[in-house]
């Protein structure tokens, strides 16, 4: 029986070390594939949820805008109607009068993300006095 390949109990066997510095570079590298992988999904999420609160914010703007030529065309526009602007839906809140402007609310909510304004308009041209981001209404 050749010495060289003979268990000897104490001695480790042939390739002891190679296993497990595969098996230590294997975890290592797992753990940074995942690590990519994760990353890379957060940063696809976080950009969905950009594209939409901006798609909510211009839908809004959109419903501003859609209630200043209600209002150019009917003086007494109330407001309180739901309208669909491309494929976007907003809601244009109740349109009050005073102290020489008009003063109302659009909302607009693009999957998990919402927008909501505030908008002042001068009576007698109908221009932006005041325009202002609220919090949503909850769902």
């Amino acid at each position: 029986m050749n010495a060289a390949c003979a268990y000897s109990p104490g001695a480790r066997p042939r390739g002891f070390v190679a296993l497990i510095s595969v098996v230590i570079l294997s975890i290592v590298l797992l753990a940074a594939v995942t690590g990519a992988s994760m990353t890379s999904l957060a940063a696809r999420e976080n950009a969905l949820n950009d594209a939409q609160y901006a798609q909510a914010r211009e839908s809004s703007m959109a419903c501003a805008h859609a209630a200043r030529l209600m209002l150019a065309s009917d003086r007494a526009y109330a407001g309180m109607e739901t309208r669909t602007i491309g494929k976007s839906h907003c809601f244009i809140g109740v349109v009050t009068q005073d102290a020489g402007a008009y003063r109302f609310t659009t909302e607009s909510t693009e999957g998990p993300s919402g927008e909501a304004l505030a908008i002042t308009l001068a009576s007698a041209n109908l221009s932006i006095l005041r325009q202002a981001e609220i919090p949503p209404a909850p769902p």
